[in-house]
């Protein structure tokens, strides 16, 4: 009820479960909700996962021609992770297509296929007249590369993290803007390399020459033996030492 007094162009998503969305009164449901909530039927966002096409296609085809009856929006939850047949697209009424953050984290760093990825989703969401949403984008620089790659939304913690509705409503203000306050550049993982200091480097290769480093605090020493080709425990993880890291050899 509330978000039926939020500024006319906010839209309220929900997510719709595969289970929720199998039930022949799901529709029904759903018009009950909007008629005791005053929202306006173009202002909901039902979100759907692939996984609902894995059910008889008969009666996914019902329920959706009895949605989009009531007016509401469709959006395909999570492109490109579960079932990703582009068959269904051709005939399910769907009006956006979010690309799953798999896709999006890191897509700023050189050296991935993930714009490649985005670029595809965007294109075909285009040629459908479907908008796309890249889901958990969370660095500013990813902000810039989503624009350039032609995404209409973009969702992730870059813009604030979950809120009740009250904070909302005192965040939009009736502002069509709001600025993002995520990290300024997206990096990539970093692997551990013992307790005294973290690296971007990654794990060594098999066969690469064992060496052996004092954690802090402890006298003793740490030898990677089978470095590259055993399971390294939680304490640390193994990669060749560098002193200019701060690694110090046994003995040193």
């Amino acid at each position: 009820m509330r978000a039926a007094a939020w500024p006319a162009a906010a839209r309220v998503a929900v997510n719709v479960s595969p289970i929720q969305f199998g039930k022949p009164g799901f529709p029904a449901i759903v018009a009950s909700a909007l008629a005791e909530s005053g929202l306006a039927p173009e202002r909901l966002e039902l979100e759907i996962t692939e996984s609902v096409f894995l059910g008889g296609a008969e009666g996914t085809a019902l329920t959706f021609d009895r949605l989009k009856g009531l007016g509401v929006r469709l959006a395909l939850d999570d492109f490109g992770t579960g079932y990703s047949s582009l068959g269904y697209l051709k005939s399910a009424p769907f009006d956006k297509i979010k690309i799953d953050q798999s896709f999006v984290r890191g897509a700023s760093i050189a050296g991935n296929r993930n714009i490649a990825i985005i670029k595809a989703i965007v294109t075909l969401a285009d040629a459908l007249g479907m908008e796309t949403t890249a889901e958990g984008v969370e660095a500013q620089n990813e902000i810039d590369l989503i624009r350039e790659l032609g995404c209409s939304h973009i969702q992730g913690f870059v813009y604030g993290r979950p809120m009740d509705g009250a904070a909302v409503v005192q965040q939009l203000g009736g502002a069509t803007v709001v600025a993002p306050t995520g990290v300024r550049v997206s990096r990539a993982p970093r692997t551990r390399c013992c307790d005294r200091c973290w690296s971007r480097s990654r794990p060594p290769r098999p066969g690469t020459p064992a060496r052996r480093f004092l954690r802090r605090g402890d006298d003793r020493s740490i030898r990677a033996a089978d470095a590259g080709t055993r399971r390294p425990s939680w304490r640390s993880s193994w990669i060749e030492g560098d002193p200019d890291r701060g690694d110090r050899p046994l003995g040193a």
